[in-house]
């Protein structure tokens, strides 16, 4: 035991202020849907600014999937809001094009 502890690690201590996180972040590629968004573990999130059929490159903690990031920029996606999307025909401009359809019979 008093071998072991004589001998000198190669384990260097990691700065104060080093970002710890960045080092256990998982890269992945995935491609945008054509509603513009991604899927990872299930879960859809927006990538605003990346083209339907693209791949694009996303970094994330396997264990906090609340911060996913995109790009080589490291732009943060957000998680899709499930209940504005399925309201999201409740919009003026989708109700006034209903009215028209109405209008016509």
């Amino acid at each position: 035991m008093q071998k072991r502890l004589g001998v000198d690690s190669v384990c260097q201590p990691v700065p104060e202020v080093a970002d710890i996180e960045s080092l256990f972040r998982l890269k992945r590629r995935c491609r945008v849907y054509n509603d513009g968004t991604i899927r990872l573990k299930k879960k859809a999130f927006e990538v605003p600014g990346c083209l339907p059929g693209q791949r694009v490159t996303i970094y994330y903690m396997p264990w906090d999937l609340s911060r996913i990031y995109y790009s080589d920029d490291l732009k943060p996606a957000k998680p899709v809001d499930l209940t504005a999307n399925a309201y999201r025909f409740d919009n003026a401009n989708f109700a006034h094009t209903k009215e028209k359809d109405d209008d016509t019979e």
